[in-house]
């Protein structure tokens, strides 16, 4: 079970066929989420693109954390846990 949870381990497996990288970046963005669990985070992720779509950036990570940085709003969005139910 462990391997269909976790798919990263089968990329980094099976390296003949993926190409695999570590990529560092110069800020730590562990704090941040990158996957959609619960309703919230779609909710979350259309308001950061709704913003997105009006100031007309670039949808790079990098403005995406400032945007939820800099948004009081958004970041108490994140915070909110409930379920995501898919019908």
């Amino acid at each position: 079970m462990f391997g269909k949870e976790h798919v990263t381990n089968f990329f980094w497996k099976n390296k003949k066929i993926f190409k695999t990288m570590i990529v560092k970046n110069k800020i730590n963005l562990s704090n941040f989420k990158y996957s959609i669990d619960y309703k919230n985070e779609i909710i979350l992720v259309k308001k950061i693109l709704k913003i997105i779509k009006k100031k007309k950036i670039v949808p790079s990570y990098q403005n995406i954390v400032k945007i939820i940085k800099s948004e009081n709003n958004l970041k108490k969005q994140k915070k909110l846990r409930k379920p995501l139910m898919i019908k």
